[in-house]
């Protein structure tokens, strides 16, 4: 989810000819999705985790915590490496906050991932609209129907509750909300 958001900010802020754009979008592609899936295969082939599943919340601890480690990375590299502005390192912030909320809410209740990411994405996009300067609404309303989907898909395979998909939902939203407001402070 952060390639493809990084993807539709560019595109927002009409920036897809800026010549960083592709090695951004490596960077970023690499260390969000790349990275934690080579984490994620290794542990199971170790015997951490028992399938890619990982229906089982304990089981999902120490890939939440690669996966922590991986995104605070991309957030610091594009941080530090691209000067974009404010939008384009909150909404790394933004996943790294509901990453690390989905982390400790784990601990206690299962939440859908897939949910916390569809509606990081879709937050993201909609703040994005306030300073856009190419119109977002059509990816507003793609990735608003890509919520649908991925939660009646979650749902369709019993791989979650109303209540997990719910609150992944929410994790997502607020994730990029707090985000904001800590980027705001911060900057």
């Amino acid at each position: 989810m952060p390639a493809y958001g990084i993807a539709m900010m560019l595109y927002a802020y009409d920036l897809t000819a800026f010549k960083e754009a592709p090695r951004l979008l490596a960077v970023v592609f690499f260390n969000s999705f790349v990275m934690p899936v080579i984490a994620i295969a290794t542990m199971k082939g170790i015997g951490f985790i028992e399938s890619f599943e990982m229906r089982d919340s304990k089981e999902r601890i120490i890939p939440f915590i690669a996966a922590m480690v991986f995104y605070l990375w991309t957030f610091l590299a594009v941080k530090s490496s691209f000067n974009l502005g404010g939008y384009f390192n909150m909404f790394i912030l933004g996943a790294v906050i509901s990453l690390m909320a989905s982390f400790f809410i784990n601990l206690f209740h299962k939440l859908s991932i897939h949910m916390v990411g569809a509606s990081g994405l879709l937050m993201a996009l909609i703040l994005t609209a306030i300073t856009a300067v190419k119109p977002v609404l059509p990816l507003i309303l793609g990735v608003m129907l890509l919520n649908g989907l991925i939660a009646s898909a979650r749902l369709y395979l019993k791989a979650h509750t109303n209540r997990e998909i719910y609150t992944g939902f929410l994790v997502g939203i607020f994730g990029q909300m707090i985000a904001l407001n800590l980027y705001k402070f911060l900057s």
